[in-house]
Order: C-alpha cells, then sequence, then structure tokens
C-alpha cells in the first residue's frame, strides 16, 4: 500500500483529498498544526469513510523543522495542500511567507533528502490574476503570473505569488521539475465535510445568513472541492501531469448570480439573500474596515475568467461539475450542518 504525506490536515480541501486518497486506498500521514484537533476530525470524518485506521497523525508546524523527519518517514509522495490564510496571519507579509514560502521549501528539500517521487502542491489562482493596470474582464491561463507588487494582490496573493515562483525556482535548480505539480483552483465550494469552512463555503455562509444585503461586484472562477481533489490524486501518478500548472474553475460567477442559483432552489432563504449591488467605490472604502470584503478588495469590479484549455486537454477532456450544482451542493451541506438559516 503506498503511502502518503498530507500537509494541512484541517482544512476542507484537505480533508476531501484524504477521504478520496483512502477510497483509492492509499495510507496517509496526515499533519497538523494543533494535534489536539486529532480526536474531532477523526470523529467527523469517520462519518465518510471506513478506513481511518489507514492515517496517521503528526503534529507538524510549516514554520518548524520539528516533526516533519518522522512525519515523512514511509512516503512516496506528499500532497502539500496547507498554507496560511488571512484567518490564521497576521497583517505583514512576513507572517504568511514563514508558513507559505519557507514551509514549502523546507518540504521540497525533504523530498530530494527522502527521494519522494512526487509532490503536488495546492496552490490557488491568485497567484496568476493580479497586477496593476488589468481591463475587465481578466482572462488569465497556465503561463500567466501574478506581480507580487502589484497594488491590488493583497498579502494572500503575494504570499502566493512569491511561493509559487520560489516552487519553480527550486525545482529548476534541483532538476526535479517533473516531481512537481503545482494546482491553482479558484472559489472551491462543493459539499462540506464538517463545520470548518474555508474561505469560499465562508462566503456562502454570509450570504445565506443576511450579512450581505448587498454585494460587492466580482466574479472569480468557481471549482468544486470533489474535482480539487481528484486532480491532486490523479497528478500522483499520472506523467502527463507533471512539471505541469493547472487551473481549476471552468465558470465564473459574481455574488448576485451565487445568489440567484441558491434562491431558485432553496426560496426559504431569499430574505436573507443580497437585494442588489453595491457601487464599486463604496465596496472598497468599506473594504478598509469590513474583514469580509477586504479580501476581495483587489477584484471588486473585475470578472476574472480562466482559460485553462492547456489543463482541459492535459486532463484529457475530465468532466467537471458544474458551478451551479456546486454551489447547491454546498448550501444542501451548510443546511445539514446547521451553518445556513
Amino acid at each position: 500500500m503506498k503511502k502518503v504525506l498530507l500537509t494541512g490536515g484541517n482544512g476542507v480541501i484537505a480533508k476531501r483529498i484524504l477521504i478520496d486518497l483512502l477510497d483509492a486506498n492509499y495510507s496517509i500521514n496526515v499533519t497538523l498544526r494543533d494535534i489536539t484537533v486529532k480526536d474531532i476530525i477523526i470523529q467527523n470524518l469517520s462519518k465518510h469513510t471506513k478506513k481511518i485506521d489507514q492515517v496517521n497523525f503528526f503534529e507538524c508546524d510549516l514554520e518548524l523543522d520539528k516533526g516533519w523527519d518522522e512525519a515523512i518517514d514511509g512516503c512516496e509522495f506528499i500532497m502539500h495542500v496547507a498554507c496560511p490564510t488571512p484567518m490564521s496571519c497576521g497583517n505583514d507579509i512576513e507572517s504568511y511567507l514563514l508558513g507559505s514560502k519557507d514551509g514549502t521549501l523546507r518540504l521540497l528539500k525533504l523530498m530530494l533528502k527522502k527521494d519522494i517521487s512526487k509532490i503536488v502542491i495546492t496552490s490557488s489562482i491568485a497567484a496568476l490574476i493580479y497586477h496593476d493596470n488589468r481591463a475587465s474582464p481578466f482572462i488569465f491561463n497556465e503561463e500567466s503570473h501574478s506581480d507580487s507588487s502589484s497594488n491590488v494582490i493583497g498579502l494572500y496573493g503575494q504570499s502566493k505569488t512569491i511561493t509559487d515562483a520560489a516552487v519553480w525556482s527550486f525545482a529548476k535548480e534541483n532538476q526535479i521539475e517533473s516531481k512537481v505539480t503545482c494546482i491553482y483552483p479558484g472559489l472551491v465550494l462543493g459539499p462540506c465535510l464538517d463545520t470548518r469552512l474555508n474561505l469560499s463555503t465562508l462566503y456562502l455562509n454570509h450570504l445565506t445568513s443576511g450579512s450581505f444585503p448587498l454585494v460587492p461586484e466580482f466574479s472569480w472562477p468557481i471549482t468544486d472541492v470533489r474535482d480539487v481533489s481528484k486532480v491532486h490524486i490523479m497528478a500522483l501518478t499520472h506523467p502527463q501531469l507533471s512539471n505541469q500548472r493547472l487551473i481549476l474553475g471552468q465558470e465564473s460567477m459574481s455574488f448576485m448570480e451565487i445568489s440567484d442559483i441558491i434562491k431558485s432552489k432553496y426560496p426559504e432563504f431569499e430574505k436573507q439573500l443580497p437585494r442588489g449591488i453595491l457601487p464599486d467605490f463604496i465596496s472598497k472604502l468599506l473594504a478598509y474596515i469590513d474583514p469580509k470584503l477586504r479580501n476581495i478588495s483587489g477584484d471588486i469590479g473585475f470578472e476574472i475568467i480562466a482559460n485553462n484549455k492547456m489543463t482541459n486537454g492535459i486532463l484529457n477532456g475530465m468532466e467537471f461539475i458544474s458551478a451551479e450544482k456546486s454551489i447547491l451542493d454546498a448550501v444542501k451541506s451548510l443546511k445539514e450542518l446547521k451553518l445556513a438559516a
């Protein structure tokens, strides 16, 4: 049975990957920044798999060397999903880079030391879409790169961009490009496995709870967490996915379009869902004081569209879950978890 090191085991994407890896008959070493959450993770994931005994948990911090040698022992692959987020970091780029760039380079060095066959790294389209003087709609592709010094990028996008450049530079210098795949999802929706939400599903929670009576105007590509997991696992063993930058996000939608889809299936949310669009200049002013808007301030007024024909070709015409299904399945799970009013 092949073994995978999966980082950031308490994250939404990581937990979906963990379930799917178990279904594919891998054993898994999972890293957690805080090992005290292990029991609740086991309890929650046991509702979705009968193979939880194939998982071992290790306490590892991306900012520290401690524990990683033990966690990677016996592993053939690395699935690096952990990353700092606006919910876990301070207000300076160095806080992000300690875990993001330095933590990822720590894993790449371990990969060389332990002769690991493959590493799959979860990035974000934030590493691809930011530079000054963009026009809307803004279309990007697998060869795009954000400008880390852009005025619109934000700390999260800056950390993703700097980390992404460091990954490919390290891979080239050490001639391991063929052992690296980076995946760049857009808004990641789809069903939640437990009450811990990612930033994307947190916005759905805000929409359905009435936190956004009016919404900013912007659009991002949407992808389903089940597809994100599927492509991560394919990348472990499919040679055509090696040395690739894969963009996941087929359809771009605004908050109002997402709200209309929710309303069509769940009319009980009509009163809570937004009633209109905030003018861009008001959205940008409010972003200074409202953290819900601060995270997307650089995208206000923009339609971001993925031209990921190269990715789709490499994936041999993989059929993706539609944005509508991903949205509705996410809301259904929020209701079941009592996270939607």
